[in-house]
């Protein structure tokens, strides 16, 4: 996790900072501990050969979907394989109806990641507190039913 973590160019488009010292994964972690306890957050390690290599999550109450991941592995599906599987997880037994994403204009990859998935594009917003530099961002907002979810997944 820090490893990423503490990528400038990892944490780019993302409202955190990179992380100085390995404290920071750990105040995050128990942060999610926190969330978790409160059962309004669901967020789950990405691993590869047995090394976290990410993390992805949605949240609550607005079921926003949000993922990273280490610099060697973009590009490679596995954020869409990950997101794949979390959001039919949330639909079948969290009974979650809509799920939203958001990505930097800057960063369109993200944006190929939420297309793939059938998620459709709902407008652009501005996003405080924006990028890893606390500068507002414009992001491209999507969302995806749980009818259009299952309705892609027979079509593919």
């Amino acid at each position: 996790m820090f490893r990423y973590g503490s990528s400038s160019k990892v944490t780019k488009y993302l409202p955190w900072k990179p992380y100085d010292s390995p404290y920071g994964c750990l105040d995050y972690i128990k942060r999610v501990i926190s969330f978790y306890n409160q059962g309004d957050y669901f967020e789950y390690a990405i691993q590869k050969d047995g090394i976290m290599i990410g993390t992805i999550s949605v949240s609550m109450p607005k079921c926003e979907l949000g993922y990273v991941i280490d610099e060697p592995y973009w590009g490679q599906g596995l954020i869409y394989e990950a997101a794949d599987a979390l959001l039919e997880y949330l639909f079948l037994e969290k009974g979650l109806t809509r799920i939203i994403a958001k990505h930097d204009l800057e960063n369109p990859n993200s944006g190929r990641v939420m297309r793939k998935l059938g998620m459709s594009y709902v407008g652009d917003i501005l996003y405080e507190p924006g990028n890893n530099a606390h500068v507002p961002a414009l992001c491209a907002l999507y969302e995806i039913t749980r009818e259009q979810f299952f309705q892609n997944r027979k079509s593919r």
